[in-house]
């Protein structure tokens, strides 16, 4: 048995505890407690594995029992550190998380999930055997299972779509794949839900993920632990029940064919040795031989289906339940709820879990929903039919209150339209209150809000009146309502009707659209006691046409033929304030006396008479003295007072000057006009020249001419002149035009000119003549005398002649020659010659 079961068990027992050390402790408990029942067991019928996964089920469900009182039970102790799972170190690593991933998925499960998904996964357990195995309906496995694959699944984190985005029928079909995935389907509803699942491609991906953690889950490789075979042989000797032969059962493990035969001979000891004790506590007593063994839990009856009740409060409500287990040895057990019959369950879905122990320490647990629902509508107060008086054509603000309470809730909100305190039209309006509790139930009332028009216009009206004979009545009269707001008002003698002398009741009457009529009345007295009305103009604002005005006004009475004024109108009126006094009489000898002012004013500024823009010429470098006359006149004013800046006979200078002047009157009107006076220069300098002059050309260039010109103007005073040619420089000889300008700052010019005359510098004019043989004379023939000056002869030298006045000549004699000799006079010789073409001559050979 130990070499059949103990791996499986084992296996089965990491997936309970996700803990090699917890899982060798549960399998070693298990053999344990097995071993001394093996005599009162029946051979023929024993299902073997089955009754050692009851037993290592049952430990397990009293270790979490046990754990409650010390610790939460989903609190599972960290394995140590497992060793590698292949010799290829990437793909080790692979294994090694994904093997962690599956483990702590694994352990977020509750302890009865693990415990149902193992059996399933590990056992391939119906869910009928896992129900006997776990004390449980097959509906309860069922949906241990099923959150437990959905648990799994989200844990792997293998979760596609959102769960809360998924398709409510999708939604509602997630807890029944995990009965689609094992084939245990059924009901009613199965043939339905089960081709929505093969068509819906959510649930088929749902499906997809549940299959996929089912793998990894079932891939999940518990820790090794070597130490677990000497544990056994440890725990079996101390007990007496097992010589263990050398090297122990793990020594035995080594040849699978050595467990096999051991198996056999262990499995036909296991019927025929007899054990006298048992060992599930220290006072046990052993089991008599043949003695059935009771390895059944007991069976619980829970109700059918979802408990439901109406929540009764906020809280929720109270709810009963019946609930019993029956044992097949201890006949009635006990069972304990969580929560309690009677309890107060909250609003919702409540999962009440329930077990029950028999005295063999065999456990049943299983579990049904209670529901505490509200589906009552909540309770609401409305006001009867209201009936307001409007308070405007708008129709009256109407205030109401409208109350809900619901037995879930408690007090909520109520939605009216309209609203309380909303404007209501006149006539009648439909309220509709409405009001919904959290659970989505709705109560609905209406009732009628009329708004009318009761009220009578109301009239305003003058109190008693008295009317002189024969005078118009004048009165004001008006009717408004409330919602209509002005309405026609008729009176039996309107406005402006004369009424005869004495007393007149005058009523009036006025009717909204509504209907509502009011009528009022009061009293005209009519008599004779008024002097004449005066229609006097009011005080009158007259402007001066001269030292006294003429003034024309209009004085009328009604009931008088005639009205008297003192002064009468068209009457010369001063300056000043007059009183006019009027008085006029009618037949009745009232007389009526008024009075009002004429006042006569000078507003009127005199009047300037301006000369035209001034044109000036400018006398001085500081402009020009201008003279100007300004005259005024006035109505009143025969002399007004005239005063201008710059005054008159001022020096203006160079330039635009405004003249602003101002006259006065008595009444001190003024007025102020302006003019213009330009003082101008457009007069040229005047030029002084030298007069026209001759001098003789002191070089052959001419002669050097030095002279003064100048110039003067009003405005600029001394101007130097330009001339062409200046002073000092070279006039050739002959007749040369001296042009002079000059020009004033303000561009006005003056031109003249005069003439320079140079003649002829003198000069000497030496002429070789008269060559006779040896001799040859030169004679000056200008006008000047010759000065130094060298003759040379061509193959004789030079001859010096030291002046030589004009009209003289001198002779020189050469040496005779064989050959023609050159005469000529030097033209580096220091005196200039008029003439170089005949300063030349040959002499010729002897």
């Amino acid at each position: 048995m130990y070499a059949l079961y103990s791996e499986r068990l084992y296996k089965f027992a990491y997936h309970l505890t996700g803990n090699p050390h917890d899982s060798a402790d549960l399998v070693q408990e298990t053999f344990v407690r097995v071993l001394p029942k093996l005599e009162s067991l029946d051979a023929e019928t024993l299902d073997v594995g089955a009754y050692l996964f009851t037993t290592e089920r049952n430990l397990f469900l009293k270790s979490i029992e046990r754990a409650k009182r010390q610790q939460p039970v989903d609190e599972i102790p960290e394995p140590t550190e497992p060793g590698p799972l292949d010799d290829d170190p990437r793909r080790s690593t692979l294994l090694v998380d994904q093997q962690e991933r599956v483990r702590r998925a694994n352990a977020a499960l509750a302890p009865r999930q693990r415990l149902v998904l193992a059996l399933r996964e590990l056992e391939d357990r119906s869910y009928a055997e896992i129900g006997d195995l776990v004390g449980l309906k097959e509906n309860a496995v069922a949906q241990l299972i099923s959150r437990a694959r959905i648990r799994l699944r989200e844990e792997l984190r293998l979760v596609e779509v959102d769960r809360s985005k998924l398709p409510e029928e999708c939604q509602a079909l997630l807890p029944l794949l995990s009965s689609y995935l094992d084939g245990q389907l059924e009901g009613a509803a199965a043939e339905r839900s089960i081709a929505h699942i093969e068509s819906c491609a959510y649930c088929q991906t749902a499906l997809t993920e549940m299959r996929e953690a089912s793998k990894l889950y079932r891939a999940l490789v518990p820790i090794p632990f070597p130490e677990l075979y000497e544990r056994i042989d440890d725990a079996l000797a101390s007990n007496g029940f097992w010589d263990p032969p050398a090297g122990g059962l793990h020594a035995v493990a080594r040849s699978k064919a050595a467990w096999l035969a051991a198996a056999g001979v262990v499995g036909i000891l296991a019927f025929v040795v007899v054990v006298s004790a048992l060992l599930p506590g220290d006072d046990a007593e052993p089991a008599a031989a043949g003695t059935q063994v009771d390895v059944r839990p007991p069976q619980l009856v829970l109700p059918e289906s979802t408990v439901r009740r109406e929540a009764a409060s906020p809280n929720g409500a109270p709810v009963a339940f019946s609930v019993s287990a029956t044992d097949d040895v201890s006949g009635a057990v006990e069972v304990t709820c969580a929560p309690a019959s009677g309890e107060v369950f909250p609003l919702g879905a409540t999962e009440v879990t329930c077990s029950a122990e028999d005295q063999a320490g065999n456990a049943a647990e299983d579990s049904f929903t209670v529901a505490v629902v509200d589906t009552s509508a909540p309770a609401m107060k409305t006001p009867e039919s209201l009936e307001i008086e409007a308070q405007g054509p708008e129709g009256a603000a109407v205030p109401y209150r409208v109350r809900a309470r619901d037995r879930a809730d408690g007090s909520l909100s109520v939605g009216c339209s309209p609203r309380a305190g909303e404007l209501f039209p006149l006539g009648e309006t439909t309220v509709e209150c409405i009001a919904r509790d959290d659970a989505g139930n709705f109560a609905r009332r209406s009732f009628t809000v009329t708004v009318v028009d009761s009220t009578a216009p109301e009239l305003t009206l003058p109190e008693g009146l008295s009317v002189e004979a024969g005078a118009p009545v004048a009165y004001k009269a008006s009717a408004r309502d409330a919602i209509d707001g002005k309405v026609e008002l008729v009176c039996s003698a309107p406005a402006g009707t004369k009424l005869p002398v004495g007393r007149t009741t005058v009523t009036c009457t006025s009717r909204d659209a509504a209907g509502n009529v009011v009528s009022e009345s009061f009293v005209v007295r009519v008599g004779d006691s008024t002097a004449p009305s005066l229609q006097l103009p009011e005080d009158m604002i007259v402007e001066a046409t001269g030292v006294r005005t003429r003034v024309d006004f209009l004085a009328s009475a009604d009931g008088a033929p005639r009205v008297r004024c003192r002064p009468a109108t068209h009457s010369l009126f001063p300056l000043g304030v007059t009183t006019v006094r009027c008085s006029a009489s009618d037949g009745h000898g009232n007389t009526a006396r008024g009075s009002f002012g004429v006042r006569v004013i000078d507003t009127t500024a005199p009047r300037v008479t301006l000369p035209s823009p001034l044109s000036v010429e400018a006398t001085g470098p500081a402009g020009a003295k201008v003279e100007f006359e300004t005259p005024a006149t006035d109505a009143v004013d025969r002399n007004p007072r005239v005063t201008c800046s710059p005054a008159s006979g001022s020096t203006f200078p160079l330039g635009v000057t405004t003249v602003r002047c101002t006259a006065r009157d008595v009444s001190k009107n003024r007025a102020t006009t302006s003019f213009e006076v330009a003082v101008v220069d457009t007069t040229a300098p005047v030029l002084t020249l030298p007069q026209n002059r001759t001098l003789q050309a002191t070089s052959t260039r001419g002669a050097t001419v030095t002279y003064s010109a100048s110039a003067t103007d009003v405005v600029d005073g001394q101007i130097t002149p330009s001339c062409a040619p200046g002073s000092g420089t070279v006039f050739p000889v002959g007749t040369t035009t001296v042009a002079c300008t000059a020009r004033d700052a303000h561009g006005n010019q003056a031109s003249g000119s005069f003439a320079v005359t140079v003649t002829p510098f003198p000069q000497p004019d030496l002429v070789v003549s008269s060559v006779t043989g040896t001799s040859f004379r030169i004679t000056n023939r200008g006008d000047a005398a010759a000065g130094v000056f060298v003759v040379t002869v061509q193959g004789v030298g030079t001859f010096t002649i030291r002046g030589l006045a004009a009209g003289a000549s001198v002779t020189r004699t050469v040496t005779c020659s064989s050959i023609q000799r050159t005469i000529t006079i030097d033209p580096q010789n220091q005196v200039a010659e008029s003439d170089e073409a005949n300063n030349t001559a040959r002499i010729p050979p002897c």
